[in-house]
């Protein structure tokens, strides 16, 4: 993968490797306490290029593990939910994944597939620009996640 750093490299180079295969990575969807619904909307990293024909289109995926608790005001009916990480044998903190993502050229937009997909047996590599751009955003990612392309019948 091409070093951001060299003058010959003039944009940040948001690629991952997953099991030797360049893909592209478009964006950065972070969710709190479920994984996104399919077809969500992705929010591009904010120097993408259009990507070309053929691209392999793939978005970081971020989920925050938590548990609902919710609690009713006897006297006033009023309900209120705080979410808790790790209570009752939930998960806790974060997962990670790479999935694929779709362009609309019309609306220049991303998107999550609107299939289901699980992890398969693939991990991503993600590259150093990738990393930097979301540890800005205030989340840490790992160098290497799981990669859900697995259909779910």
């Amino acid at each position: 993968m091409p070093d951001r750093n060299d003058t010959r490299t003039p944009r940040r180079d948001y690629r991952a490797l997953i099991d030797g295969r360049e893909v592209q990575v478009v964006g950065h969807v972070h969710t709190s306490r479920h994984h996104p619904d399919r077809g969500a909307t992705i929010t591009p990293f904010e120097d993408l290029a259009e990507p070309g024909t053929g691209a392999h289109l793939f978005a970081l995926v971020s989920v925050r593990g938590a548990t609902d608790d919710t609690t009713v005001d006897p006297n006033t009916g009023l309900r209120h939910n705080k979410y808790f990480e790790g209570l009752f044998g939930k998960p806790n903190g974060t997962s990670w994944y790479l999935t694929p993502a779709v362009y609309d050229p019309q609306s220049r937009t991303y998107a999550l597939g609107s299939q289901a997909l699980a992890a398969g047996l693939s991990i991503g590599v993600l590259h150093d620009d990738v990393l930097e751009v979301v540890s800005g955003a205030g989340y840490a990612a790992p160098a290497a996640v799981r990669v859900h392309e697995y259909p779910v019948r």
